[in-house]
């Protein structure tokens, strides 16, 4: 029996397989600046950060029923990742950015996480 994932695109190109470096849950990055838009119904928008030395893989957790994505992902110096989520609604929560990551023994848990 074989174990595995393969994930292509629309175009039939393989983005993700068994044979690919396999990630790690890293933690969730940690919310740093937010600022709020009225223009087109309002969008608000997070700056979410972590640092490692290894490429990440973010996911969102939405925490309401706005939409949100991932608009922006920029690697800074020092080993810092900025990732940029826009989330439908002013009043909305910014969504949890889960992190996974290359390296095994650098898991970061965080306490309030389960």
């Amino acid at each position: 029996m074989t174990y595995g994932i393969r994930v292509k695109n629309n175009s039939g190109q393989l983005l993700i397989s068994d044979e690919t470096t396999t990630f790690y849950y890293y933690g969730p990055a940690e919310v740093t600046d937010a600022t709020n838009s009225y223009d087109y119904g309002g969008v608000s928008v997070y700056i979410f950060r972590t640092y490692t030395d290894k490429p990440i893989i973010p996911f969102l957790r939405p925490r309401d029923s706005n939409l949100c994505a991932i608009t922006r992902i920029y690697r800074g110096y020092a080993n810092l990742w900025e990732i940029e989520v826009a989330v439908g609604g002013i009043d909305s929560y910014p969504p949890e950015v889960l992190i996974f990551t290359t390296d095994r023994k650098s898991t970061r848990l965080n306490s309030s996480h389960t």
